[in-house]
């Protein structure tokens, strides 16, 4: 995935900080990521798939090294 300029703030959606370690970005992904399964939220799937795709995109950057620090330098933490 490309990392592109963007206004999405992927620590927020996350729910870490800037200077979370891996661990803690996989720790909330695990979390977060259950939590807004479309499979979990029948009744509200649109949004959950929304939500769902959104959480794995910012995690995407952030588990990933050279994504990070490009995303980090672009989005002048």
């Amino acid at each position: 995935m490309e990392v592109s300029k963007s206004k999405k703030n992927y620590y927020k959606v996350l729910g870490v900080q800037p200077n979370a370690t891996s661990a803690e970005i996989d720790a909330a992904y695990k979390k977060i990521s259950t939590q807004w399964h479309p499979d979990k939220n029948k009744e509200k799937r649109q949004e959950a798939e929304k939500k769902f795709h959104e959480i794995s995109e910012a995690y995407d950057v952030l588990s990933n090294k050279n994504r990070r620090s490009h995303y980090d330098d672009i989005s002048h933490r």
